[in-house]
């Protein structure tokens, strides 16, 4: 108990002035045993409460007497995307494995080693420990998105953009249910070892879809609902987790999956402070009825002062219940040596659509963009090794989930 005591006043110590520090926990998921409340709420508790006064403190984080929650129905549950619905409160772990991006994967894995995404290399190289990882993000992914494509690097890229999708999924809901859930803290954010895991950047440094979707999820302002095929009614919620109150404009549309429009609007509301609230009621069973709920895509939108805070794209069901048309995407850049910026735009409704810079080390401001003929993408690219425009646009290769996804396909 010295050595415990010792231990917990120097981290106290060298942790109390951190301001990012929310909630101070005595262990995480520890099953309750005698003596439990002795040691993880007096002991340890009181030398917090001593060395960091009005810090915040809890026994156990997703344990025995914890205010924050674990929310692990969906992967170690197998439970349906759907599950995350009936969660609420403090949410401080969840996730959704994928595999690395195919250019991390080519750094531990032969020709030989990527014929399957069940191969023995890429079972070794997966962080769950069942054995049954693989499995379980292919279960998921198929679920959501329909049959896996044939090839091993598309396959990739869709598991990636599963893991974003049902992520997202949860934290829009959470956000809609503030102030009963407060919180969406995503397990994991990078990795020590290039494998499959729950990571939102692979251990190549290389961003996976999720985090490029949670800067929209996660905006101060965001504009969310779900759709309900069985009723043809969506329901459109603002978030505001900015500090003063704004007044803005709603602007939405229903289109085909070709882009035709079918109906939109324009309201202005008001955006209190710190609150989630439903702006607009749409009953679209006459769409539904007449074009059918695969064929019919929400283009909610929230602007202040003429800017756009907020976009996004609603459908009904699951993405696998949607049948899209072939866009085709128009590419400009301009640039040169480590710096680019690449344009994109489309003819149809494209969703999920990405950039990469095949063979090259490279970040991007942004990727995984919902467009339509009338809201493009930009996206700024800073190489590690210049590259002359010829060469860049060469191995510059834009594609969206239509190219992954055979069951999307109309």
């Amino acid at each position: 108990m010295n050595n415990l005591r010792e231990e917990i006043e120097q981290q106290t110590r060298r942790c109390r002035n951190h301001p990012s520090i929310v909630i101070w926990s005595g262990n995480n998921e520890i099953k309750f045993f005698k003596g439990y409340n002795q040691l993880f709420k007096d002991f340890i508790g009181g030398i917090v409460a001593r060395l960091a006064p009005g810090a915040f403190y809890e026994v156990g984080s997703g344990a025995h007497g914890s205010g924050d929650i674990h929310s692990w129905g969906v992967w170690h549950g197998n439970n349906s995307v759907e599950s995350y619905l009936s969660v609420e409160g403090f949410v401080t772990e969840f996730g959704m494995q994928s595999t690395p991006v195919p250019s991390t994967v080519r750094a531990f894995a032969d020709t030989a080693d990527r014929q399957s995404i069940s191969s023995p290399v890429m079972r070794y190289h997966e962080l769950d420990g069942s054995g049954r990882g693989i499995e379980i993000i292919m279960d998921y992914t198929e679920s959501n998105f329909g049959s896996a494509p044939k090839d091993f690097d598309d396959t990739l890229w869709l598991n990636d953009i599963n893991q974003a999708w049902m992520i997202r999924y949860a934290v829009e809901h959470w956000r809609r249910d503030m102030p009963r859930s407060m919180a969406a803290v995503i397990w994991q954010y990078n990795d020590c070892w290039p494998c499959s895991s729950w990571s939102m950047v692979d251990y190549m440094r290389r961003a996976k879809a999720l985090l490029y979707q949670s800067k929209r999820f996660f905006a101060p302002i965001l504009i969310s609902g779900l759709p309900d095929p069985k009723t043809g009614l969506a329901d459109i919620y603002v978030t505001s987790d900015d500090q003063q109150d704004a007044r803005g404009e709603l602007h939405w549309s229903v289109t085909t999956v070709a882009g035709e429009v079918l109906r939109q609007g324009t309201q202005q509301i008001n955006i209190r402070a710190r609150t989630s609230r439903q702006v607009e009621s749409l009953d679209l069973t006459d769409l539904v009825r007449t074009h059918g709920a695969s064929n019919l895509l929400i283009w909610p939108e929230v602007t202040i002062a003429g800017r756009t805070v907020a976009q996004n794209t609603l459908f009904f069901g699951r993405p696998k219940d949607l049948r899209l048309q072939q866009p085709h995407l128009t590419v400009t850049t301009s640039g040169g040596e480590k710096r680019y910026r690449v344009v994109i735009e489309t003819d149809v409704p494209t969703l999920w659509a990405w950039a990469d810079i095949r063979d090259a080390r490279a970040s991007c401001s942004d990727n995984f963009f919902d467009l339509c003929s009338d809201r493009a993408a930009a996206l700024d690219v800073v190489l590690d090794e210049p590259l002359e425009p010829f060469e860049f646009r060469r191995r510059l290769q834009v594609r969206s989930v239509y190219d992954v996804a055979p069951t999307m396909r109309s």
